[in-house]
């Protein structure tokens, strides 16, 4: 007997990067995103604009600089029923070192793997901030060719989205660096507004 199936379309979960200097939204970004369930690691979701966001798509905030402890929230948003839509670690930046000890202990040093581990059986759109640092050629001149994130190396691999918000006459952007999905171009320039993503995305 054949055992192939028709396929059945499944609900998109987004996997994204955002990245930029302090101030220019990606905190305000990333709760956008449908009922998120926001890991503060630097307290920023304290302020009242995101408080009252946050609290109106029915969200929910944790406060730690521990990875042992993120990675005990994950496990229960696998493991526990909830109707949270979006995981948002903001930023990732704060646990960057205890990240890459923790999942060293548990799979090696390889950082593909520590990222096909973290973002396993999780069915969330996962949302994670970072600090932008100066980016550097690679032939050892030390010329600034522009900025990236910061964070373990290669975070940028197991994303669909790579977004970088920056701040210009006023206004506050982000532009795609790196991008997956045929609606959403890299290079392209849009305000900071989820609604944006969601109609390249799909909602």
């Amino acid at each position: 007997m054949l055992r192939g199936r028709k396929p059945e379309k499944k609900a998109k979960r987004l996997k994204a990067l955002i990245f930029g200097e302090s101030g220019v939204g990606k905190t305000t970004l990333a709760t956008q995103f449908p009922k998120p369930y926001v890991i503060d690691t630097e307290r920023g979701s304290v302020n009242d604009q995101y408080v009252d966001r946050i609290n109106a798509s029915g969200g929910a905030v944790f406060h730690t600089t521990s990875f042992d402890e993120i990675v005990q929230e994950v496990r229960s948003l696998i493991s526990v029923d909830h109707d949270f839509r979006t995981l948002v670690i903001d930023p990732v930046t704060v646990v960057y070192e205890d990240m890459l000890a923790h999942w060293e202990r548990r799979v090696g040093s390889d950082y593909g793997r520590h990222f096909a581990a973290a973002k396993k059986d999780l069915d969330m759109n996962v949302i994670l901030t970072a600090h932008a640092k100066l980016q550097y050629a690679d032939d050892g001149s030390f010329k600034v060719i522009g900025a990236t994130y910061d964070g373990a190396k290669g975070t940028d691999y197991w994303v669909d989205l790579s977004l970088e918000c920056f701040r210009e006459d006023g206004k506050r952007s982000f532009r795609i660096i790196k991008s997956r999905i045929d609606g959403l171009k890299e290079g392209e320039v849009w305000p900071i507004n989820y609604d944006w993503i969601a109609s390249g995305y799909g909602g």
